[in-house]
């Protein structure tokens, strides 16, 4: 797994920003985290951070490939 650019940071941090508060994700093995505790992950590097943000970008990057179809 990379380390994270600032701007993917930025990027998934304002993503989750436009969840709803009530959304909960269940990362397998790491347990259920609140909009909240992503945003707060994501900004401060952790370990589930990191993960956040590599799968919002594969997300993006797919949906980016699929556009272009």
């Amino acid at each position: 797994m990379m380390a994270a650019t600032e701007d993917e940071i930025k990027i998934v941090v304002e993503r989750l920003k436009v969840m709803p508060r009530s959304v909960n994700l269940n990362i397998g093995g790491f347990g259920s985290f609140s909009r909240d505790e992503l945003i707060d992950a994501v900004s401060g590097k952790t370990e589930i951070g990191e993960l956040v943000v590599e799968m919002q970008m594969a997300y993006l990057r797919s949906f980016k490939e699929r556009a272009k179809q």
